[in-house]
C-alpha cells in the first residue's frame, strides 16, 4: 500500500543519514509500534545477515516474526531488488517470518521499480508472507508522530509538519 503526504510536504532527508544511522532511525521507529515485540538490529552486514537488518515478533503471534530490510541508497536498482528478495528467501528463518518489509531513503521509486515489487510481492504472498516497500515518503509519513525521534536524527526538521500531532496527542498545547 502506498503511503501519501500533500504535494508541499517535506519528506525528512533519510539519504544525509548513513547506513548505520538509518537502521538506527528505523529501529527507533519500530519500537514504538505496538504490534511489535523484542525489536532488535541483526549485527553484521551483508552475507552474515541473511537478507535481514531489523527482526522482532509480533505481538499477536509472538512466535512468528516480522523481518525489515534497510536500504540508505539513492536508488534502487530492479537487480538490487532481485538479490536484496533472494538473500531473504534463503534465510534460514523463513519459516518463522510473517511480515517482510524493505525500508528505502529514497522519495520515489520508478515504474519498473513498482512492477517488479507487484511480482515479488505476489510470489512472497504465496509463500505466506505480508510484504511492503516503504519509501521516504512513507517512512516521513509514519515519523509524524513521534517528535523524540525526528529531532534525534533531524534536529533542522520543521515543527510545524513534525511536532503538532505529538503535542495535541500529548495535551501538550
Amino acid at each position: 500500500m502506498q503511503t501519501y503526504i500533500p504535494f508541499d510536504a517535506t519528506t525528512l532527508p533519510f539519504l544525509q543519514l548513513t547506513s548505520e544511522q538509518f537502521e538506527q532511525y528505523c529501529e527507533w521507529l519500530l519500537y514504538k509500534d505496538k504490534d511489535l515485540t523484542n525489536v532488535h538490529r541483526i549485527q553484521g552486514n551483508g552475507h552474515y545477515q541473511g537478507g535481514l537488518d531489523i527482526c522482532a515478533n509480533l505481538a499477536k503471534s509472538p512466535q512468528k516474526l516480522a523481518a525489515y530490510e534497510c536500504k540508505c541508497w539513492r536508488s534502487l536498482s530492479i537487480q538490487e531488488l532481485e538479490n536484496t528478495v533472494k538473500k531473504f528467501k534463503q534465510n534460514d528463518l523463513i519459516s518463522k517470518i510473517k511480515k517482510y518489509v524493505i525500508i528505502l531513503a529514497q522519495d520515489q521509486l520508478p515504474r519498473n521499480i513498482r512492477k517488479k515489487w507487484d511480482e515479488i510481492h505476489q510470489e512472497l504472498h504465496a509463500l505466506g508472507i505480508e510484504s511492503e516497500l516503504w519509501t521516504a515518503v512513507t517512512l516521513t509519513a509514519k515519523s509524524q508522530p513521534y517528535p523524540d525521534i525526528v529531532s534525534k536524527y533531524f534536529p533542522m526538521a520543521p515543527e510545524s509538519q513534525f511536532y503538532n500531532e505529538w503535542m495535541l496527542r500529548t495535551h501538550f498545547i
